[in-house]
């Protein structure tokens, strides 16, 4: 059973620098950043739509170019 936890873990881990990657590359450093992947990463296990998450839930601060 701690095999699984670990792996959970690891894969956790994984997922969520995965999202910061995404994100860092999408909008730059933001502490809201940061937010979304711990909610996402809680929540998913896949990256595939934490653009559009993170569009609709935490870029309320961030200005249009």
């Amino acid at each position: 059973m701690s095999i699984e936890i670990i792996n959970t873990v690891e894969d956790q881990v994984s997922l969520r620098q995965k999202a910061l990657a995404i994100l860092f590359k999408k909008y730059g450093n933001h502490q809201s950043i940061y937010e979304c992947a711990d909610e996402w990463v809680a929540k998913q296990s896949t990256t595939s739509g934490i653009v559009d998450y993170y569009k609709a839930y935490h870029s309320k601060h961030l200005t249009k170019v």
